[in-house]
C-alpha cells in the first residue's frame, strides 16, 4: 500500500495572469523557481 504523503505527480498550481486576462495552470516548481529568479534580479538588492 503506497504512503498516503506520497506523490505521484509534481503539483501544480493554477496563475492568473493580469496582462493577459487568463488563467494558468504551472508547476509549482516551476513558479517557485521564476518568484526567485525575480527576487534575486530585483534593483536595490
Amino acid at each position: 500500500m503506497p504512503s498516503p504523503n506520497r506523490m505521484d505527480e509534481e503539483p501544480t498550481i493554477s496563475l492568473f495572469v493580469n496582462e493577459t486576462g487568463e488563467k494558468k495552470q504551472i508547476k509549482l516548481e516551476e513558479y517557485l523557481a521564476g518568484v526567485v529568479a525575480a527576487r534575486w534580479n530585483r534593483p536595490g538588492r
